[in-house]
């Protein structure tokens, strides 16, 4: 048929492109062709999706590089901190210590006065044994005036000591109203009956003597003094109670004395040699009462010195 014979549709068929020789290749072309726009859209979304990822990646890496720059620097304050409170330490501690060296030596100081202030009593006290009576003033001086002194001669005397001793009589110690001037109570040692009581079922609390120590001398110038005469000091009179108290007599009570009182046994032995030590001549031999450590006031001898 010629081309002038044809229908106008089927000429202008002739001016289009020619049409595929297989349907089905044209359809698997059309979806290729969508396949391929779909594709393209799901990597734009991809990317846009992994863009926001990493923005928000960055973002948090940046937060948590500012917290341990943060946390590095509360590190630093914190050393910083701890080194300056340990050098206010140490340096507390020195002045402790500097403290410390100051109070030990003013304790040094004050143990050497007291040395010094012993050794001065001390000195007194061997000047009044050798016949300084200007130093320490007789006793009698302070005795009760109304009262009648029983002079004794020293061998009859055998264990008294005293500031009369070195004259070669005493005055009786109930007579006495109170302590020698000028000497301080520092601990009771023993108690005994006072010589030359009435008899009796027992002798009470006034009745009773004390082996006194006196503060700030040696143990070898502790003496005998009666309840009456402690009784004038009040520090010695509280002394006096609570040595009564830890053998249960009462202070003025009149209570007996009890026959296994271990004072009254252990005394003799402590203290019995004294007067078989003392020389026949009339003189005094100077003794001292020792007291070993770890054993019992009780348990004291006295040496000659």
């Amino acid at each position: 048929m010629s081309r002038a014979g044809m229908p106008e549709s089927h000429s202008t068929y002739q001016h289009c492109d020619a049409p595929p020789a297989n349907p089905e290749s044209a359809l698997m072309g059309r979806a290729d062709e969508d396949f391929a726009g779909g594709q393209d859209d799901f990597v734009m979304v991809s990317s846009a999706k992994l863009r926001a990822l990493h923005a928000q990646l960055e973002t948090e890496i940046a937060s948590r590089q500012d917290a341990e720059r943060a946390l590095e620097q509360k590190t630093a304050d914190a050393t910083v901190a701890v080194e300056e409170a340990w050098e206010l330490s140490r340096a507390h501690a020195w002045e402790l210590h500097y403290q410390k060296l100051a109070v030990e030596e003013q304790r040094d100081q004050a143990e050497r006065e007291i040395d010094r202030l012993r050794d001065e009593v001390m000195a007194l006290e061997l000047a009044r044994e050798q016949g300084s009576s200007a130093i320490y003033p007789s006793a009698t001086e302070h005795a009760d005036p109304s009262a009648t002194e029983a002079v004794i001669p020293l061998p009859e005397r055998r264990n008294s000591r005293g500031p009369h001793a070195r004259d070669g009589s005493i005055a009786e110690p109930q007579k006495s109203s109170r302590a020698p001037p000028g000497r301080v109570v520092e601990k009771i040692l023993l108690m005994r009956c006072a010589p030359g009581g009435p008899p009796g079922h027992g002798p009470d609390a006034s009745e009773l003597e004390f082996f006194v120590k006196w503060k700030g001398l040696a143990h070898e110038h502790c003496e005998w003094v009666t309840h009456t005469a402690l009784e004038g000091d009040p520090s010695a009179k509280q002394r006096v109670r609570r040595f009564l108290q830890v053998y249960e007599l009462p202070g003025s009570r009149g209570v007996e004395l009890v026959p296994d009182e271990p004072v009254a046994h252990e005394l003799p032995e402590a203290h019995g040699s004294r007067g078989a030590s003392l020389p026949s001549s009339g003189g005094l031999k100077r003794l001292s009462l020792t007291r070993l450590r770890g054993l019992s006031n009780t348990a004291s001898r006295s040496n000659a010195a």
